[in-house]
């Protein structure tokens, strides 16, 4: 298989992109610091891939996105989120298409902690519903879900995290049949007072009906801005074919306090 370079920019809410079973493509990940906050959020992003290569797709196409997402944390420890999105698809032969994406929903949750509170692991679970036509390839119709641990260490400056996801992929050209592939992701972050700057590797490994995507990624949020708003980006290259040749976008959000459960 030959290889292309990506080069990626991306925005999200705190580290950007992705619960880990789809590179690039949820806003809220289980490994940005802001995750482990109990703070609610919400943004909107435009993102754009040329070349890219989605699951059980024999071409490439260019594809741009309007995403919106939330995400309620209403425990430092415990977090909840969702994603929909209007899609923009372009193909070689000239052909273009709009629609609906899949609507995307997850949570994940930290289950022990270190004794000094340094270094946590928590476990993320994730489901992409049929919402997309099959029939414009703007998604599947299949559910597709995935589920694994991820770890975080947090020093004076640096934040280091490491996750493994296994990802169960429905096959849209036959009912009910499936892909499992293994999903691992690894992020290296520094915090300043109004600004976070990240690293990290995705790498989706290459199973029976689908190939290798291999992304290094960097990025940078301000969240200097007053009422809690916030501005994202990230870029990046891809290492294989299922990587877009490159990618760009950039996501606005806000970021407040959850509000307390009232009780009677």
């Amino acid at each position: 298989m030959g290889r292309k370079i990506l080069l990626k920019m991306q925005v999200g809410a705190f580290w950007i992109p992705a619960a880990f079973a789809y590179p690039g493509v949820e806003a809220f990940d289980p490994l940005s610091s802001l995750s482990a906050q109990a703070a609610c959020e919400m943004c909107l992003g435009f993102n754009h891939e040329a070349g890219v290569l989605p699951v059980f797709r024999a071409g490439s196409r260019d594809q741009s996105a309007l995403q919106l997402a939330g995400k309620w944390a209403p425990t430092p420890g415990v977090s909840m989120r969702v994603q929909a999105e209007r899609l923009w698809v372009s193909w070689p032969s000239g052909e273009n298409m709009t629609g609906w994406g899949d609507v995307r929903l997850g949570s994940s949750g930290i289950f022990w902690n270190s004794q000094n509170r340094s270094f946590s692991a928590g476990l993320d679970w994730g489901v992409k519903l049929p919402n997309a036509s099959d029939e414009g390839e703007f998604g599947s119709d299949e559910t597709d879900v995935h589920v694994g641990f991820f770890g975080r260490w947090q020093g004076e400056l640096w934040q280091v995290g490491i996750g493994a996801n296994l990802v169960i992929l429905g096959d849209p050209l036959q009912f009910a049949n499936q892909d499992d592939a293994l999903l691992l992701a690894a992020q290296l972050a520094r915090e300043t007072k109004s600004w976070r700057w990240s690293s990290r590797l995705l790498w989706r490994k290459e199973s029976p009906r689908n190939p290798d995507d291999v992304r290094v990624l960097t990025g940078a949020q301000f969240r200097g801005l007053p009422r809690g708003l916030w501005v994202a980006f990230e870029g990046g290259v891809g290492a294989t074919e299922a990587s877009p040749s490159w990618q760009a976008g950039l996501r606005f959000g806000v970021a407040g306090p959850c509000r307390a459960p009232q009780r009677d």
